[in-house]
């Protein structure tokens, strides 16, 4: 990530704000869209409800995974993470192979499973006249932030180094993933912090733009 974090900010140093807004998506890795593609094909795709229960054991289990990984981050337990993290990516490796043959078995979950990512050009149409896209690239306390408009107007910020970003990015992602592992947990219980959590993260990013 911090190389091409690195290029982009170079790219937008250089005034060439479509290259590193190009990067910066592409850095990304698609997980996003990745997730959210993959749910879709399992609901649509004619799976059977035994592969869709495995597809979401697989997805509760990264989601506590994620979860361990944080607080050992938080308890600067070096040797606890590096051993979480090395299990999940075991547990990714074993997922990959199981939705590969669930690929090959169900030619709609293939086709449903591929995502595609799109330039600043192309996605500015698909925008409502009055909404603003906004993307950021953070690595570490750093963040590079583009906004787009339905005009194709793009734009790229360096917002320099935001203080304890990265921890307060942690955090809210723990409570998340605490979240997506319970099955009856109840949402009043977390949702006053989350919602103290993004309102904390959104005045740090938004008085920086």
């Amino acid at each position: 990530m911090s190389r091409y974090f690195t290029l982009s900010d170079l790219y937008i140093d250089k005034s060439r704000s479509e290259d590193a807004f190009r990067l910066a998506e592409l850095s990304k890795a698609r997980t996003l869209l990745e997730s959210l593609a993959a749910k879709r094909a399992a609901q649509q795709s004619g799976l059977s409800v035994a592969s869709q229960e495995k597809l979401q054991d697989y997805e509760t289990r990264l989601a506590s995974f994620n979860n361990q990984i944080g607080k050992a981050l938080q308890d600067n337990r070096l040797n606890d993470r590096v051993r979480l993290e090395t299990d999940k990516n075991q547990l990714i490796v074993q997922l990959a192979q199981f939705e590969e043959q669930l690929k090959t078995k169900y030619p709609k979950y293939a086709q449903l499973s591929e995502v595609q990512t799109i330039s600043a050009k192309e996605g500015a149409p698909l925008l409502p006249a009055d909404a603003v896209l906004i993307s950021y690239l953070v690595n570490k306390n750093n963040v590079l932030a583009f906004t787009l408009q339905a005009n194709g107007k793009l734009t790229a910020h360096d917002l320099g180094v935001i203080p304890n970003l990265e921890k307060d990015l942690e955090n809210y992602r723990q409570y998340l993933s605490y979240l997506k592992s319970q099955k009856k947990v109840s949402s009043l219980r977390f949702g006053k912090t989350l919602l103290e959590k993004r309102k904390a993260l959104n005045n740090k990013l938004t008085k920086h733009l």
